[in-house]
C-alpha cells in the first residue's frame, strides 16, 4: 500500500460533504481510489425495479466504456453477478471471492470489454442495500500487471462502507428535496422528517419538522451543545452518537463512528421518536459555517406526511392515478371508501392497487404504505 495524501477520517467527511452537495463526488471518488491504491473506480445505484443506473462518479473509466457496459456489458458482469448469486450484500469483497481465475478469464466480460476498454482485471467492492429497493454498488480495480487486492484494502474498504452507504441514503434524501428547492437549507426544510444540523459546539439549523418537535419538548429539546434528551439514559446514548459523528470528521481526532440511531421516549406517552445521528464534514458550508459535526434526523411514528404525486413519479415512476390511490392508503383512506370518493369501481381501485404493487415489488397494502414511508418521505 502506497501513503495516501487523504486520511481515513478526511475521506470520511468528504462522504458526507459531497452527499449535501458541498463537494463534487468526483474529488471524494478520487480520495476513494487512492485509499485502496487504486487505477478505476465506479459508484452507482441501481434501481433494479426499472433497470435504471445513476452514476454517482467514475475515476479514469471512459464515456464509451459505459455506454457499452450500459447497453449489453451489463448482463454479463461476472463480478456483480458473483455477488448477487452469493448474497453479498453491505460488505466488501475482492474478486477470487467471486469467480475464479480461469473462469474469468474465458469471460465474455474480460475479453470483450474490461480487456478492451478499460484495463480492469483486480476488484474490489460492495453491494449496499438502500432505501427504495435501490442497491449502491461500488468498485475499485487494479490492471493485471498490478497486484490484486490484499486482505489490508478489503479491511480499509470495510472501515469506509458504512459511511459510503450512508452517504448515499443522505444524498438520496436531499436529491429529492433539491428538485423543489434553489438552498441547501431550504432543501432540508422540504424533508418530512426532522433535521438538525450540529456544528461542533452547538445547534446551527432545524428544519421546520425540527423544530416543531424542539417546540413541543416531548422528550427532545434545544440544550446544551445542540439536543438533549428528556432521558438521562437515552440522553447519554444521544451524546455519545453526536460526539462520535463530530469527531469522525474532525481534523486532530482519530474516528469515533460512523454515529448511529437512538430511541427517545416521550414524557407524553406517544411512540417514541426515531433517531439517526450521522456525520456531516469539516468543508460544509451551512449556514456559512465551516466546521465539524452532525447532521440528526428524527422521526415521529405517529406522524404521517402524504407524499406527493411527483414524488411518486419520481421515486417509483407511477403513474397518477396510481399514486392517488397510494396517497389515500398511506393517508389512512380505506380501498373501499377511496374507490367511492374517486368515482370508481371498486375492481378499478383493486386493480390499480395491484399495479402500484407490481411497480414497487411488493407483497401486500400493508407493505406498500410502509415501502412509500421509508423511501419518499424518510420514515422507518
Amino acid at each position: 500500500m502506497a501513503n495516501f495524501p487523504v486520511h481515513e477520517h478526511e475521506l470520511i467527511g468528504a462522504l458526507y460533504d459531497s452527499a449535501l452537495g458541498n463537494l463534487p463526488w468526483s474529488e471524494t471518488a478520487k480520495g476513494l481510489t487512492q485509499a485502496l491504491d487504486g487505477s478505476t473506480l465506479t459508484v452507482f445505484i441501481h434501481k433494479p425495479l426499472t433497470n435504471i443506473s445513476d452514476v454517482i462518479a467514475m475515476v479514469d473509466v471512459p464515456d464509451d466504456a459505459l455506454s457499452d457496459y450500459n447497453a449489453h456489458f451489463s448482463k454479463h458482469d461476472v463480478w456483480i453477478l458473483g455477488a448477487l448469486r452469493k448474497r453479498l450484500f453491505d460488505r466488501p469483497f475482492s474478486n477470487p471471492e467471486l469467480i475464479d481465475d480461469g473462469s474469468f478469464q474465458k469471460s465474455e466480460f474480460y475479453n470483450d470489454f474490461l480487456r478492451r476498454k478499460v484495463s480492469m482485471y483486480h476488484a474490489a467492492g460492495a453491494l449496499m442495500t438502500l432505501g427504495g429497493g435501490r442497491v449502491g454498488i461500488v468498485g475499485i480495480h487494479r490492471p493485471r500487471d498490478h497486484e490484486e487486492f490484499a486482505k489490508s484494502d478489503i479491511d480499509t474498504l470495510g472501515r469506509l462502507l458504512p459511511h459510503l452507504r450512508a452517504s448515499l441514503e443522505l444524498r438520496q434524501r436531499v436529491q429529492f428535496a433539491e428538485a423543489t428547492t434553489t438552498s441547501a437549507l431550504g432543501a432540508l426544510d422540504r424533508l418530512s422528517a426532522g433535521v438538525i444540523l450540529l456544528s461542533a459546539t452547538g445547534l446551527l439549523h432545524a428544519n421546520s419538522a425540527a423544530e416543531e418537535i424542539l417546540r413541543a419538548n416531548d422528550g427532545l429539546a434545544p440544550g446544551m451543545g445542540g439536543i438533549r434528551a428528556a432521558s438521562k439514559t437515552e440522553d447519554a446514548r444521544l451524546q455519545g452518537l453526536i460526539a462520535g459523528a463530530r469527531a469522525t470528521t474532525h481534523n486532530s481526532a482519530a474516528p469515533r463512528g460512523a454515529g448511529g440511531r437512538v430511541r427517545i421516549s416521550r414524557p407524553s406517552g406517544h411512540r417514541a421518536y426515531m433517531v439517526a445521528v450521522m456525520p456531516y464534514g469539516r468543508t460544509s458550508s451551512f449556514a456559512g459555517k465551516a466546521t465539524p459535526g452532525a447532521i440528526v434526523f428524527v422521526t415521529d411514528p405517529a406522524r404521517r406526511p402524504v407524499p406527493t404525486p411527483d414524488a411518486l413519479l419520481v421515486q417509483f415512476a407511477m403513474p397518477p392515478a396510481e399514486a392517488k390511490l397510494v396517497i389515500a392508503l398511506v393517508s389512512g383512506i380505506p380501498l373501499p371508501q377511496y374507490a367511492a370518493q374517486a368515482g370508481i369501481s371498486y375492481h378499478t381501485a383493486r386493480t390499480l392497487l395491484a399495479r402500484a404493487m407490481v411497480r414497487t415489488e411488493t407483497q401486500s397494502q400493508l407493505e406498500l404504505v410502509r415501502l412509500v414511508l421509508a423511501s419518499v418521505l424518510g420514515i422507518e
